[in-house]
Parts: C-alpha cells; sequence; structure tokens
C-alpha cells in the first residue's frame, strides 16, 4: 500500500473558507485494483492544486475600535 500525502489544503466551498485539511489518498498496487487507484491519484492531485486565501475572522466593532485607536496615538 502506498499512502500520498498532500499538504494542507483548505477546501474553500466544502468546508466553509477557513479551514485546513490534509488529505490521505490510499492506493493499491494490486492490478485489480488499478482504475481505482488512478481515480484516487486524480482526485489527490486535483484537490492539491486548489488554492484558498484565508481570511481571519474579526468583529467589525473591534477593527473600528482598534483602527481609531492608531489614529488617535501619537507617533
Amino acid at each position: 500500500m502506498i499512502i500520498v500525502l498532500s499538504p494542507v489544503i483548505s477546501y474553500p466551498d466544502s468546508l466553509g473558507g477557513n479551514s485546513h485539511t490534509l488529505m490521505v489518498a490510499c492506493v493499491s498496487p494490486a492490478d485489480s485494483n488499478m482504475e481505482e487507484t488512478l481515480s484516487t491519484l486524480r482526485y489527490a492531485d486535483r484537490a492539491r492544486k486548489i488554492k484558498n486565501k484565508p481570511v481571519v475572522n474579526r468583529d467589525p466593532q473591534a477593527a473600528e475600535i482598534l483602527r481609531l485607536r492608531a489614529a488617535v496615538r501619537p507617533s
């Protein structure tokens, strides 16, 4: 059995956009499992190519307070 580990991937649609996911693809060297193994490797390759830009969830009021405090502080 070969285990292919892909880097941590964020899935924008399936996990809400800010989640990190580790994919483990298990494949078999047996000829009888060749079609399923190829399908698994294709899926893992497509998942590896997904890119996402996570955003820190912030309370808008807290962000505004921080911005105003920074503006008032003397340099």
